[in-house]
């Protein structure tokens, strides 16, 4: 076994992850929370379906990770004959995540499915200076500003202007909001009200930190709330196989036999399946390969990934297998360190 899988294996042997099993929702004041990684497909997917279970139980409260104004919209959007209010609604999500094709589905597929669906966003304001703006206008035209509603809106644009503008992006001033806000409009909700919740998984794990390691992530603080009555769900967790690890397969890289060496093989509750290979040796046949658009995190390859070295990522989905390898030209793409896919002309797949 090479000294990179060595330490693989200890550094894997010391952490536990747990997921998710049978789903059984409840309407008795239960609150389900399910972490996710944002525009997943797969876990999207897995979204829906246990959306489904609740709604079908009788839940109609949808928390997700929206500002308060977007999930207005999406509110007012599910009641309309089109999807002119949608379409706004992307256009200020242009560049983030939200503004996939997949969350586009996603919020179709609601609509069309669980029409009596109601969303709750209990972020801070993000696109506060275009979609908070016009959905202030909004209230303002149909007669609505003295209401709840238009002073949630203000403070959400405010909370957003601030995070952004005041606290650089911090979570640290984020996650106490999104708590705060979840409690708010959860107590406004009738006694003994069951809701499900989509949240990114750094959120939502219990007893977890933010991203920033300063402060309670947010479900850690509804848990000092809510206690036994919320359920965490991580769709993102991986289950690893640690019987495989140091496992070895021939590939091809630039016409050259290497052995590739196994670092870590997962799954996921999704049944996304992740499995990371070190190839030894490999660097100077893959150094002036083409590159093919693809990049990873060094800190997605598990053990770290010096200099000089080269990996492959095996991805599977109900939609079959995806190999892609990576080498580290000891590249920085936004100030993070990253391996750059390249493709290995006629790589053959190693035997199974």
């Amino acid at each position: 076994m090479t000294q990179i899988a060595e330490k693989v294996v200890s550094f894997f042997t010391a952490l536990v992850m747990t997921v998710g099993g049978f789903f059984f929702p409840e309407l008795n004041g239960q609150i389900y929370i399910v972490g996710e990684d944002h525009a997943n497909t797969i876990t999207m997917a897995k979204e829906l379906e246990m959306w489904g279970e609740c709604y079908d139980k009788g839940m109609r409260d949808l928390f997700v990770e929206y500002s308060y104004y977007m999930a207005e919209y999406l509110n007012l959007w599910m009641d309309a004959p089109d999807d002119a209010i949608l379409t706004e609604v992307f256009q200020d999500l242009e560049g983030t995540m939200a503004a996939s094709p997949s969350v586009w589905d996603f919020l179709q597929t609601i609509k069309a499915e669980y029409p009596e669906t109601v969303f709750h966003g209990t972020d801070i304001g993000h696109q506060y200076n275009t979609m908070g703006a016009r959905y202030l206008s909004y209230l303002e035209q149909t007669g609505q500003k003295d209401t709840e509603a238009y002073q949630l809106t203000l403070e959400n644009i405010e909370q957003g202007r601030s995070y952004y503008e005041d606290h650089g992006g911090s979570y640290a001033y984020r996650e106490p909001l999104m708590a705060q806000n979840f409690q708010r409009a959860y107590d406004a909700l009738p006694a003994g009200t069951s809701v499900m919740g989509i949240y990114g998984a750094y959120h939502t794990v219990p007893g977890g930190l933010d991203p920033e390691g300063v402060g309670p992530n947010m479900v850690s603080r509804l848990q000092e709330v809510y206690g036994e009555r919320l359920h965490a769900t991580d769709l993102t967790a991986f289950t690893e196989d640690a019987s495989r690890v140091g496992e070895t397969q021939t590939v091809t890289i630039n016409g050259q036999t290497f052995t590739a060496v196994l670092l870590a093989a997962y799954t996921r509750p999704t049944g996304e399946g992740y499995t990371y290979w070190h190839v030894p040796g490999a660097y100077e046949a893959a150094k002036d390969l083409p590159l093919n658009g693809w990049y990873t995190p060094l800190y997605n390859i598990p053990g770290g990934a010096p200099v000089g070295e080269v990996y492959i990522i095996d991805t599977t989905g109900p939609d079959g297998a995806t190999r892609r390898f990576y080498r580290n030209d000891g590249m920085f793409y936004y100030d993070v360190a990253g391996a750059t896919g390249f493709l290995p002309e006629a790589a053959a797949q190693p035997a199974a």
